[in-house]
């Protein structure tokens, strides 16, 4: 394992975070959450059992570094789909979601059940991008009429819902992500297509 090595101390605790998340994450592949112990950590990362805590509180810390760094890497190739008709970034959503899911092995763990309050909303805030980013398509799906001619709000819900549902089940294999990812775009698309004229609960 390469040794660490940095031009300013804030680099260096930045190398070293990076590399105890990667060690976790790695163990997280190999074991269930409630498996994985400090020391395994530190081992992994090839650094002393006291690295870990003079860099993060506690174990969960680090599933919320890996968090950060894995939305990062999700939201801005969604954000590149901004001009497609809202239907397709759907699909882009979805495929682009699930494959992100079962790619990574925190996405099969349950991780609500583990963080307490805090980590929990520091979870949430985490989300935010990638929250923002569906309820504006869905905002921009309805002013456009490509979207069923609902509250935003609401509609980004039912997304989100569809989407984060399959989280657990896809990211831990037990489920194929390909065949799920096919229905929950089926799913979404028809579900938000706009009514055709005439057929919606005024129409004649």
């Amino acid at each position: 394992m390469p040794k660490l090595w940095a031009d300013s101390l804030d680099e260096h605790r930045a190398l070293v975070r990076e590399r105890l998340v990667d060690a976790f994450v790695e163990l997280l592949s190999e074991r269930p959450l409630d498996d994985v112990t400090v020391s395994a950590v530190a081992e992994r990362a090839g650094l002393a059992r006291s690295a870990v805590y003079n860099h993060v509180d506690h174990l969960h810390d680090l599933a919320l570094l890996h968090t950060e760094r894995t939305i990062a890497a999700w939201v801005e190739p969604f954000r590149a789909t901004a001009q497609q008709p809202a239907l397709e970034r759907l699909g882009v959503l979805v495929a682009s979601s699930l494959r992100t899911f079962a790619e990574d092995p925190v996405g099969g763990q349950d991780l609500s059940g583990h963080l307490d309050e805090e980590r929990l909303a520091r979870l949430f805030g985490l989300l935010g991008p990638i929250r923002a980013e569906v309820h504006q398509l869905c905002v921009q799906g309805v002013e456009r009429g490509e979207l069923l001619d609902r509250d935003p709000a609401a509609l980004a819900g039912f997304v989100w819902a569809v989407v984060g549902g399959h989280r657990v089940t896809v990211g831990s294999g037990r489920v194929d992500v390909g065949a799920t990812t096919t229905l929950a775009t089926e799913l979404l698309q028809r579900a938000l297509a706009p009514e055709p004229d005439g057929d919606g609960p005024d129409g004649a």
